[in-house]
């Protein structure tokens, strides 16, 4: 892996195709706006570091995501925690193909193992004023390339 672009793209699109359109999902380089919104997710890539390596363009790296879950209250008073179970469920363990669009046909260049998820409740509506549930579930992900030549 060269950049961690390849692995944002691969984790955003992993979140599209699980949850767009009924949960939106924004991640760095896509905003969206909340206001109409009752459950969205975001993606966030809270820290990276890179092993050296002889070859610079293919790198071990260990990540460390977060994907905050919002939802407002609704008939299911529980959404936010169904949807990090479902996160937990798509995402605990799972071994992630990270391809390069640039290369031929999408060439696979290397792959991301996502520990076990920690989920943390941070709710605050005495401090908000709002019922807004806020749920962050956290990841150590370990990028490896497929190959060092």
């Amino acid at each position: 892996m060269h950049s961690t672009k390849l692995f944002t793209a691969a984790v955003a699109s992993r979140l599209e195709d699980l949850f767009e359109p009924t949960t939106a999902v924004a991640f760095p380089g896509k905003r969206i706006d909340t206001a109409p919104l009752t459950e969205w997710l975001e993606l966030t890539i809270d820290s990276l570091s890179e092993e050296p390596a002889r070859h610079q363009q293919l790198q071990l790296g260990s990540y460390s995501i977060g994907i905050h879950v919002f939802a407002k209250p609704t008939s299911t008073i529980y959404r936010a925690q169904i949807l990090a179970d479902q996160l937990r469920s798509e995402f605990d363990a799972l071994n992630l193909e990270i391809s390069d669009p640039d290369m031929s046909e999408g060439q696979t260049v290397g792959f991301a193992k996502f520990s076990e998820s920690q989920v943390r409740d941070l709710s605050r509506p005495e401090v908000t004023n709002r019922e807004i549930q806020h749920l962050l579930l956290t990841w150590r992900v370990l990028a490896q390339p497929t190959s060092f030549s």
